[in-house]
């Protein structure tokens, strides 16, 4: 039985192929000494240009995607943070009003200048618009705090802001659109008088003005849209679309509403400018946001 293992027979004239060639022990110490030892492999080369050659990091922003090769590279790498800080901002619980126009602004610049690099019109168009989402931003933002819009940095966090009453003329002006609302909203109703108010401050300069569907349940909670649904159907209130697509609309593509009554070419209700109309709808916005009161 062992010599048919080692001769490579199993028997009835069978012969065992193995996948192993290399020589036998049986073979002897001749065979072993002209056997050459087996050769090692050669380490892998390192593949030319080493890390030169490592894929540059991609990324994509307004449903566009970064070219892996866009010149110049600071360029390309602010590309590719904007559209992250974009999508970490859409995944916030709470908006930052401030931040988002900082976003805007930078998108705006980064376009305007892919547009130059690449020839391509199209991203000269958002970077305009881009320009229009920041400038609307910031007066949103400075509906909320109160804040002129030339007193808002730049850059970075804003820091507190209104922390001070309004002043003698501007507590006069404030009662004035509170007298109007008390004559002019279209239902008796505590909600629909508080909207009248808000919207009113919003619109009280031009007739328009930009809101969202987080102001008004800010404002209204649960009966935000019936309110609406009720200032529409009186006609004291216009919308570009419908009430369900302004309950939906979000701090960074707010709805520009329309209140006829405060349109120019009829005489206007109030005789305020830009700096006390921003001061007095940021307390009115502080004043309905405030807890206790709520409560």
């Amino acid at each position: 039985m062992e010599q048919e293992r080692a001769g490579g027979t199993l028997g009835d004239g069978v012969a065992a192929v193995f996948s192993d060639h290399a020589p036998s022990p049986a073979a002897g110490a001749a065979s072993s000494a002209a056997a050459t030892p087996a050769s090692v492999p050669r380490a892998r080369a390192a593949a030319p240009g080493g890390a030169s050659r490592r894929a540059k990091p991609r990324g994509k922003i307004a449903q566009r995607i970064v070219p892996h090769d866009l010149e110049p590279d600071v360029l390309r790498l602010e590309l590719i943070e904007l559209g992250d800080a974009f999508r970490t901002y859409q995944q916030r619980t709470e908006p930052d009003l401030a931040l988002l126009a900082t976003l805007h602004e930078r998108k705006a610049r980064a376009f305007r200048l892919w547009a130059d690099v690449s020839g391509d019109g199209s991203l000269r168009h958002e970077a305009a618009r881009a320009e229009k989402a920041a400038q609307t931003t910031r007066e949103m933002h400075a509906n909320r705090t109160g804040q002129p819009i030339g007193d808002m940095a730049d850059e970075g966090p804003v820091g507190p802001v209104v922390e001070r009453l309004m002043t003698r003329t501007q507590a006069v002006h404030a009662r004035a659109v509170l007298d109007y609302v008390a004559a002019h909203a279209p239902h008796p109703e505590a909600e629909a008088r508080l909207a009248v108010l808000m919207l009113t401050l919003r619109a009280a300069r031009a007739g328009t003005g930009n809101v969202t569907g987080q102001d008004l349940t800010g404002w209204l909670q649960d009966d935000a849209e019936h309110v609406v649904e009720q200032l529409v159907a009186a006609d004291w209130l216009r919308l570009p679309g419908t009430v369900a697509e302004l309950m939906a609309s979000r701090s960074e593509d707010p709805t520009p509403v329309t209140v006829p009554t405060l349109l120019p070419g009829q005489p206007l209700p109030f005789a305020f400018g830009k700096t006390t109309r921003a001061r007095i709808s940021g307390w009115a916005q502080k004043v309905v946001g405030d807890r206790k009161i709520a409560e």
